[in-house]
């Protein structure tokens, strides 16, 4: 089973509309929920069996790709009813009358303001949020999930029963005027009681539901008074109202795969969701009608609770071929129907597939890879691409000049020589950093003649472990073969892991090249090395930046693998951890802790067993003498909402001093300590080699979010928001 990660927990109150609009013909064709209260008793338990609930819905969504037929329902009644109740004029279970409550009339009983001040004045409990208070109506929300009734007024033992219930998201608690017996012709109208119901929902309890205001047994009225609403704080989201609305991808196809909706009354369970989405998948890559093709899989999909005029219509899924970033397209937020019902959503989650690509491969992904050595030998490999074995001559016709920052470089790039049937490959090898006698990268030239491209970078790597005096990469340290490993030319670049096989044949079929036989004229270039503009974080107001290590015009030192000590002032949190103490470190990682760790060898998350980490670029960097590279950080803002801006500007470790420039930043919020605000202005490999993401501790466990491991995601002008407390991990909005 694939593993889909929550990008939002969340829940609220509104709709949705555009092109994944709701398929409103077929949420009509689909029964109303129902669901059936026993009354007359002391309690009332629904319980959810969530795995037989997962394998309904798989086996339903794998017999057919219809929407129309997965119609998940218990029963065809509408709305709610009553079980068989005790028999006439028989006494039922009631409570004290601990607030003396005027029963009768039941007018007076809903104008009595003792019962009004106990729901006033109740406490909220710990994790809950309440959403409406003293109403005259009881709610009817999504997944009625049974009753109990109290002694008292506790809000705290209703929400310890939601709590111990799976699926329970809401409770509400509420008098109600109910009868002592069962009324009959020959009791139509006996006395009142005054009982006090906790009912659990496996939806939201909101205002907008509260619209059970009481019913008539026989002569008998019952009606409802203080009544309290509360919900889950952690199922809490500004877009619990949003859905999805996608445009077209990279290659204008349509990622949408349609809806399926649930409609038998149970709680509100995206693992339902989860079920039918990948058996989605499974019934595509069965009846797949062009085998040449990638089935359509379901690699991210949207689910809330749809609403038609507030009352629940079930748990809808919307189901999609890539993954959208709800902070960018979850838009949707309202749709009407041609007779004036408003369908809303709430509690709206989005998941996306945890093991496979969710993102196409795009034109500009093509080109960017066509230029990448790595990639292009794999491709060769992959779909036995034969290059000719011959080569290109080229004659240099006049010269250009490029500028570039800082000093020469300390590597020096032959040309290449204009006699034919060479292949010229750069191979860095990199020894155990300490004590190494030997660093750097060789230059190398291996007769191709009666080679393949993936023979010729082997015999490259071999001959620049002998070049630089160093032992060959399969006798190295762990440490360093997994650097070296980067350089085999024939291994899966991290693009292409995880995707289908069709997806990447075709891919290769686009990038994979060769030698050919042919003269081009070209114009030579030339570098005239000068000052290039540098751009820390400056504050609004002009407050300058406070340099740590490195220069902003030219470093005195080399620096690497080390981590500076910051005081701070104000708390920045990693998770739940605060300080005002932060260790910054060479190597694009920050600490809060005793101690900083500038280890070079990036890894997956968890790293250090929940130490509070952001990972902003973890990469082996380094600080270049007489370079503008340079480490700092600026506070901005007024007291009780300063931030706090970390830079880093960088070269990377063994490759020349003014080569690679890796240059981004991590903002704080003094008044939002959770949240961390990263921007990449350049990167030259996109993370390729590096890890971005953090770890720390969340109610007492160990936790971590991984953005990308050795993934070259990480664009120039990406944002990225990681905020904990508010559950989002994801792109920023631009």
């Amino acid at each position: 089973m694939r593993e889909f990660i929550v990008l939002a927990a969340l829940a609220g109150f509104s709709g949705l509309v555009a092109s994944q609009s709701i398929d409103l013909d077929y949420v009509k064709a689909l029964p109303d929920p129902t669901y059936t209260i026993a009354s007359d008793k002391a309690s009332q338990t629904i319980p959810y069996n969530q795995d037989a609930a997962m394998e309904s819905a798989a086996d339903l969504a794998s017999a057919t790709p219809l929407p129309v037929s997965a119609k998940f329902r218990r029963s065809t009644a509408q709305g709610r009813s009553f079980s068989k109740r005790n028999g006439d004029c028989q006494p039922v279970p009631t409570t004290p009358n601990l607030y003396n409550a005027v029963v009768d009339p039941a007018e007076s009983f809903q104008a009595d303001n003792e019962l009004a001040q106990v729901a006033l004045s109740a406490s909220t409990p710990s994790g809950y949020t309440q959403t409406f208070s003293n109403k005259k109506a009881a709610s009817q929300a999504n997944g009625y999930m049974g009753y109990t009734l109290l002694s008292s007024y506790d809000t705290t033992t209703c929400a310890n029963k939601c709590n111990q219930a799976l699926g329970c998201q809401g409770f509400n608690i509420y008098f109600e005027r109910s009868p002592s017996i069962v009324p009959a012709p020959s009791c139509p109208n006996p006395p009142g009681t005054p009982n006090i119901f906790c009912v659990l929902w496996g939806g939201p309890v909101t205002e907008e539901t509260a619209r059970n205001d009481g019913q008539w047994r026989d002569q008998f009225h019952v009606v409802i008074a203080g009544s309290n609403g509360y919900v889950l704080t952690s199922s809490m989201n500004p877009l619990s109202s949003k859905a999805i609305n996608a445009p077209r991808d990279c290659n204008d196809d349509d990622a949408y795969m349609g809806m399926r909706m649930f409609t038998d009354n149970a709680p509100f369970d995206p693992e339902r969701c989860k079920a039918v989405c990948e058996a989605t998948s499974q019934y595509n890559i069965e009846h797949n009608s062009d085998p040449s093709k990638p089935p359509r899989l379901c690699k991210f999909f949207d689910t809330y609770i749809l609403s038609k005029n507030y009352i629940s219509q079930g748990q809808a899924c919307f189901m999609y071929t890539q993954y959208w970033d709800p902070e960018v397209y979850a838009t949707n937020d309202g749709q009407w129907d041609g007779e004036g019902n408003h369908y809303t959503i709430s509690s709206s989650v989005f998941f996306h597939n945890g093991t496979d690509v969710v993102t196409p491969v795009c034109p500009s992904d093509i080109t960017r890879l066509q230029g990448d050595n790595s990639a292009s030998a794999f491709c060769a490999a992959y779909i036995d691409y034969e290059p000719p074995t011959t080569s290109t001559v080229t004659s240099y016709t006049s010269t250009t000049t490029v500028e570039a920052c800082g000093g020469a470089p300390t590597n020096r790039v032959k040309r290449d020589e204009q006699d034919a049937a060479i292949v010229e490959a750069v191979v860095a090898v990199y020894p155990q950093k300490i004590g190494a006698n030997a660093t750097g990268a060789a230059q190398i030239t291996i007769p191709a003649e009666s080679m393949t491209v993936s023979e010729v970078y082997a015999s490259a790597t071999s001959e620049a472990a002998s070049q630089l005096g160093v032992d060959a990469p399969a006798t190295m340290t762990s440490a360093n073969a997994a650097v070296t490993a980067r350089a085999v030319p024939t291994e899966t670049p991290s693009f292409f892991v995880g995707r289908d096989s069709r997806e990447i044949s075709s891919a290769c079929s686009h990038i994979a090249t060769g030698t050919a036989t042919r003269t081009v004229e070209a114009v030579a270039t030339a570098t005239n090395v000068g000052s290039c503009a540098q751009y820390p974080t400056v504050c609004e107001n002009g407050d300058q930046p406070q340099l740590i290590a490195g220069s902003f015009t030219s470093s005195t030192d080399n620096i690497d693998d080390t981590f500076f000590t910051l005081n701070l002032p104000f708390e920045i949190c990693i998770y739940d951890s605060c300080s005002t103490r932060a260790h910054m470190t060479t190597n694009g990682m920050l600490h809060l802790g005793t101690d900083g760790n500038p280890w070079f060898v990036n890894a997956p998350l968890p790293a250090y067993a929940g130490q509070p980490y952001l990972y902003a670029f973890w990469d082996d960097l380094y600080i270049y003498y007489q370079q503008k590279h340079y480490m700092d950080y600026a506070v901005c803002g007024s007291a009780g909402h300063r931030t706090i801006t970390f830079d880093w500007r960088m070269g990377r470790y063994a490759a020349p001093s003014n080569g690679p420039l890796y240059s981004f930043s991590a903002t704080f919020y003094e008044d939002k300590p959770s949240r961390v605000y990263l921007r990449y202005f350049g990167t030259t490999d996109q993370g390729s080699s590096a890890t971005v993401g953090m770890e720390g501790t969340s109610g007492g466990q160990s936790t971590k979010y991984q953005y990308s491991f050795n993934e070259a995601k990480i664009t120039d002008g990406l944002g990225l928001i990681f905020d904990p407390h508010a559950n989002y991990f994801g792109v920023a909005a631009s």
